[in-house]
């Protein structure tokens, strides 16, 4: 997998080369997001449902390519069969390349790594839940598209689609909505 994302990153290349660089305060280039996603984890033959919450501090490195951090944790878990899946913790480190706005529209594509953590537990005996559960740890790559909407000069909705694949074969699919603000275009 992380040749893939070296194979992609090599097509950005020339993207890069002709990049302009940002003008205005250095301060407009840093930007913070929220976002409420639908996640859905397949581990096994099972499919389980989560809802996140992530929030993504980000810096324009280039006009239309940023470097961003992202963390997040589900507020709701799943159970399916008697195994309750929930995701305590998800950090990824994103390349974002966006397009210029046209007609208030962007589009954009995330290129990065992301870990997360996915606590397990059987629910059939309520008093060994604390002594079943188990913490697992999953480290892949994270591929994303998707459209902003320029509200204004320093707020930007966002709606995108992510899947995060993971060595062992184990797969996220995320969509989510949220906000994205430049303090420093207030």
């Amino acid at each position: 997998m992380l040749r893939i994302l070296a194979v992609i990153l090599l097509f950005c290349v020339p993207m890069l080369a002709q990049s302009q660089t940002l003008s205005g305060r250095a301060s407009e280039r840093f930007y913070g997001a929220a976002f409420l996603g639908w996640q859905t984890v397949s581990v096994n033959d099972s499919s389980f449902e989560a809802r996140m919450a992530n929030a993504t501090a980000g810096v324009w490195l280039w006009e239309g390519i940023g470097l961003e951090g992202e963390v997040g944790a589900s507020f709701t878990d799943d159970t399916v069969s008697g195994l309750r899946l929930d995701v305590p913790s998800q950090a990824m480190l994103n390349l974002r390349l966006e397009s210029p706005p046209t007609d208030s529209y962007s589009a954009y594509v995330q290129l990065g790594l992301t870990r997360t953590e996915i606590d397990s537990r059987f629910t059939t005996d309520a008093a060994a839940v604390g002594r079943s559960s188990i913490t697992s740890s999953l480290s892949g790559v994270h591929l994303g598209i998707g459209m902003v909407l320029h509200i204004n000069r320093w707020l930007v909705a966002d709606a995108g689609y992510s899947r995060l694949v993971y060595e062992d074969e184990s797969g996220v699919n995320l969509f989510r909505f949220g906000l994205r603000f430049t303090p420093g275009r207030l």
